[in-house]
């Protein structure tokens, strides 16, 4: 049993364990507890023993990704990469992906968590949104899984996007502004982005 402060948290102890499957976290006593293997034979849950608890499932995807079962998607982060946005975009696409993509409050709150956890660097973090239309204010996912979908206003720095600099017509975010979103010059050299690979059912 651990104690974790999110349930992001919680999931990049996971993700950190080689033979962890599942966690379960308890959002009252901020408890995170991790399931997976033992001697070849899955562990049983008795989740009566835990009705109070949120279980997630985190397999492991591609060679060093992570597969987020409550997104349905893998995701791949790569630190400390100095590409611009469209040399991250070019990248993810590669292998089939795109630059990530929030299609929720509860998705955008797990990677800003996420985030706070193991990006420790000033430098913002390429997402995969664009502006889109005329006005300052209209930015979309341009990729992904929320493909064409407007982004949620609740998603931005209070006073973003304000193309404060001229020619800000790409999207990323950073630890300054607690990884709330900013609208960024797309030329511009950033250490990190996150990739994502969609999951389809044959």
């Amino acid at each position: 049993m651990l104690q974790a402060q999110s349930m992001a948290v919680c999931g990049i102890h996971c993700l950190n364990s080689i033979s962890c499957l599942y966690f379960l976290f308890n959002t009252t006593t901020q408890s995170c507890h991790l399931l997976g293997y033992d001697n070849g034979n899955s562990t049983s849950l008795t989740l009566t023993s835990y009705l109070t608890w949120d279980i997630y499932t985190v397999a492991k995807c591609l060679d060093s990704g992570q597969y987020l079962s409550q997104f349905n998607k893998c995701i791949e982060v790569h630190m400390n990469a100095e590409k611009d946005w469209f040399e991250a975009q070019d990248f993810c696409h590669r292998d089939g992906g795109s630059l990530l993509t929030l299609n929720s409050l509860a998705e955008f709150d797990f990677f800003r968590d996420m985030f706070m956890s193991i990006l420790q660097v000033p430098d913002y973090v390429s997402l995969g949104a664009r502006r889109t239309g005329p006005a300052t204010d209209d930015f979309s996912w341009v990729f992904g899984s929320n493909e064409g979908a407007r982004v949620e206003s609740a998603f931005w720095k209070p006073g973003k996007p304000d193309n404060s600099h001229g020619g800000e017509f790409c999207v990323g975010s950073r630890l300054v502004d607690e990884f709330y979103l900013n609208d960024i010059t797309c030329s511009y050299y950033y250490g990190d982005f996150v990739c994502e690979y969609l999951l389809h059912q044959n």
